[in-house]
């Protein structure tokens, strides 16, 4: 069994089935160091590595993007419409995942989003106040629709020239 001891004051599994592979490294208010021992039955690591966060550096940069976020408009099923200033050669990122069902607007001109993180879209913007609407077609919908209709008629016209045979 292998255990993290932090400050001789907690102690938690480590690389061991269902063990946390993040976890809190409890310090006192102020501490810039901390204690850290990893116990264990045999040595199968060599190079054991550690990884802080700075949370009043975290607390800066959540404070400067909240400053730059979008004003959010409506976001409901299948629409969102957003108002952001930008300066040129910008973007807003959205954290919408990326479909090609996606129709956006930008200032009411059509654009087309840039994949980001290979899953969400960015969206580019012009100098200025930018409208941004988003609206959501399932693909090959009216298709789908179109196909499921016919048949339906076909199988209404079947039925009804069966019931003209039994008749006879």
């Amino acid at each position: 069994m292998w255990e993290v001891l932090v400050n001789d004051s907690y102690k938690t599994a480590y690389a061991s089935w269902l063990s946390p592979s993040v976890f809190y490294i409890p310090t006192d208010s102020g501490d810039s160091t901390a204690t850290v021992a990893v116990k264990y039955e045999e040595n199968l690591f060599t190079d054991e590595q550690f990884y802080a966060l700075d949370l009043d550096a975290l607390a800066l940069a959540t404070e400067a993007l909240s400053l730059r976020a979008a004003d959010t408009s409506l976001v409901e099923n299948g629409y969102a419409k957003f108002q952001v200033s930008a300066e040129d050669g910008e973007s807003l990122y959205i954290s919408i995942p990326y479909h090609q069902g996606w129709t956006i607007t930008v200032n009411g001109e059509k654009v087309e989003p840039e994949l980001f993180a290979n899953c969400m879209m960015s969206v580019p913007l012009e100098s200025g106040v930018n409208t941004i609407e988003m609206k959501y077609q399932v693909p090959g919908l009216k298709a789908g629709a179109g196909i499921s209709l016919a048949a339906l008629v076909l199988l209404a016209a079947a039925m009804a020239l069966d019931k003209r045979q039994l008749k006879k």
